[in-house]
């Protein structure tokens, strides 16, 4: 049976690449672009992946602000929230500034743009 399945796999891959090249033409490699995405690129769309860091994101891309104003508006536990602009500032999403006793965080919308690009590059 092995042997019968590798036959069947070879035949289907082979009329696979006939279709593909009837579909693409012989420059399908030079067209397409199979690298993996970077690891970079996987912890963006990690982070951005959970609804709360994303609503975040949201309010930190219309003002800066710390912790103690997401906490009211977001009605979320402060630890909670540190731990979610930590994956956002490890993602290089967020910035933070200091004054005084406080830290703002602003969003990063130059990196999320770098990412749009990426996407966008190709088309």
């Amino acid at each position: 049976m092995p042997i019968l399945k590798e036959i069947i796999s070879e035949m289907q891959s082979e009329l696979c690449k006939r279709k593909l090249h009837e579909l693409y033409g012989a420059e399908l490699e030079k067209k397409l672009d199979t690298r993996k995405p970077s690891e970079e690129i996987l912890q963006i769309l990690k982070a951005l992946a959970n609804p709360i860091r994303l609503w975040i994101f949201c309010l930190l891309k219309q003002i800066k602000m710390p912790v103690c104003l997401l906490v009211q508006i977001l009605g979320l536990d402060q630890t909670l929230i540190s731990h979610h602009l930590r994956v956002l500032k490890n993602a290089n999403l967020v910035d933070i500034e200091v004054h005084g006793k406080f830290r703002f965080y602003k969003a990063k919308t130059d990196t999320l743009q770098k990412l749009l690009n990426i996407f966008l590059e190709n088309n």
